[in-house]
């Protein structure tokens, strides 16, 4: 009842300290008396309070202002009689884990009498979620015990820890375990809407979005080939460049990592933004380029179908990309070509060749 813990209330606006402003405490759980349980912060936005107790055990109090939603907790504080043997401490090694029934989270509890470290106390542990390796422990010449804790289920835990001589029950604070962190194979296609796996034919430029799921959220992606496939970091839509390979990560909030391997596809159709030509000078282009023109309308009919118009990405601001089509012997003879839009989805025949009517959009 007599020696005290101090406790420090900060308020803030904007970044502000704010000076006398009233500031509630209340004591949330355990037993313990405030010397106040209403205080004005001074100059520098600081309220101060003292809490005692005459009771072992665990306390936890709040501070709480009139413009708060709700009241902020203060970490938990213990009370011994250093007449008995007490736990002083119970911590957890980290906060977060994979609910996986493998992750598992290290506590380390610490006993004392009369200010020095009780050797052969039996710790009894408990939780309400998971499972522990040990339900009691005996300290060692220091004073520790410790248990692990796993589980397969997602939620938070709470693990208690109690010493038959002090009889009071401790407990650390709340850790999550979240499910294990994992991309869905199936991409999104973002022109289409359409969820499946990746095509084999890509539309260079095409996005696509993953999605990942497990973690904590606030999730971070990367890309290790961003010429392959660059990433937006936050929201996980992938701009496809080129072909190639590459792997995309993603980190979630509580550090847990999954990876997506994007394989070279199959073909790459891309388009040469240098205006509409003639079809000789786009059949130079794409062989300049180690590519073609497409050998038929249905190559890149099935890219529109996939990968939906050239317009819906960022890339392409043309409200018409009209393709030249290989030619047949008959075309050649008459000089002309099949050209398809890959923004409308039309086809064109019998275009006149020798003048520049469509795009050099090339298969690679």
């Amino acid at each position: 009842g007599t020696e005290a813990i101090t406790y420090t209330a900060t308020v803030k606006k904007n970044g502000v300290a704010q000076a006398n402003v009233p500031v509630s405490f209340d004591v949330v759980s355990g037993v313990g008396k405030l010397g106040s349980e209403r205080v004005n912060t001074d100059n520098t936005g600081k309220a101060i309070v003292k809490l005692t107790s005459t009771i072992p055990g665990q306390v936890v109090i709040s501070a709480k202002t009139a413009e708060m939603a709700s009241a902020k907790n203060a970490s938990a504080v213990i009370f011994i009689d250093q007449s008995q043997a007490s736990i002083t401490e119970i911590k957890a090694s980290k906060t977060t884990a994979k609910a996986d029934g493998v992750d598992a989270i290290l506590y380390t509890v610490k006993v004392m009498k009369n200010g020095v470290p009780e050797k052969g106390q039996v710790v009894a542990f408990s939780t309400n979620l998971g499972k522990l390796n040990l339900q009691t422990v005996e300290t060692n010449k220091d004073g520790l015990a410790s248990v692990t804790l796993t589980s397969v289920s997602v939620g938070k835990a709470v693990v208690s820890a109690k010493v038959s001589e002090a009889g009071s029950v401790i407990n650390a604070d709340a850790v999550n375990f979240f499910a294990t962190l994992n991309i869905d194979k199936n991409v999104e296609i973002v022109g289409t809407k359409v969820s499946g796996e990746l095509p084999n034919i890509w539309l260079q430029y095409g996005q696509v979005k993953l999605n990942a799921n497990g973690g904590n959220g606030g999730y971070t992606w990367s890309s290790d080939n961003p010429n392959i496939a660059s990433i937006d970091s936050n929201t996980g839509i992938i701009t496809l460049n080129k072909k190639g390979t590459a792997v995309i990560k993603v980190v979630s909030g509580d550090k847990q990592i999954a990876t997506y391997t994007i394989k070279t596809p199959q073909e790459i159709v891309s388009l040469d933004k240098n205006g509409k030509v003639t079809y000789d000078e786009a059949n130079s282009i794409c062989l300049g380029n180690s590519a073609h023109l497409s050998a038929s309308v249905d190559t890149l009919k099935k890219v529109y179908s996939q990968w939906g118009p050239a317009s819906k990405y960022e890339h392409y601001t043309q409200r018409t990309i009209n393709a030249w089509i290989q030619q047949t012997d008959k075309d050649k003879r008459e000089g002309v070509a099949t050209t398809y839009d890959i923004v409308t989805n039309n086809m064109v025949k019998n275009v006149p060749s020798k003048t520049p009517n469509a795009y050099a959009v090339c298969v690679k």
